[in-house]
């Protein structure tokens, strides 16, 4: 597990390094907080938009994921490029546990702003319309 943490590291390096994967880390974040304030605010002065809080929920979770995908894809295309990728080879590290090292830090990320933000969407449908 040490090794897994230690590659997530290094991933968080290079995204540190290039300006726009920095970007692409803040992103759901701001995408989070503009559901949780903004929305409620927008219902509350636009009634029409009621019936598509749903759609505004879906459309979050699905780009807070495809954001933290792009930024592992990214670091992946970056390390091939640079020829980092090849010294993976010498790597004290199973295939497996490098697959995994690549892919649980933003997968346990994504997955729990996604799973915050469906817990904190019913509390912004005061009448329940998601069911």
């Amino acid at each position: 597990m040490k090794k897994i943490l230690r590659l997530a590291l290094i991933d968080f390096k290079i995204i540190f390094r290039d300006p726009s994967l920095r970007v692409f880390l803040v992103l759901p974040v701001i995408l989070f907080v503009l559901i949780v304030w903004l929305v409620p605010y927008l219902v509350a002065k636009y009634e029409f938009l009621v019936p598509y809080l749903s759609l505004m929920l879906v459309g979050a979770v699905i780009e807070n994921t495809q954001m933290y995908s792009f930024i592992s894809s990214m670091v992946l295309i970056d390390e091939k490029e640079t020829n980092v990728a090849k010294t993976y080879g010498v790597v004290p590290l199973t295939k497996r546990q490098y697959i995994l090292s690549r892919m649980l830090i933003p997968y346990l990320f994504t997955v729990a702003l996604n799973v915050i933000l469906f817990w904190v969407q019913p509390s912004l449908l005061s009448d329940g319309e998601l069911t």
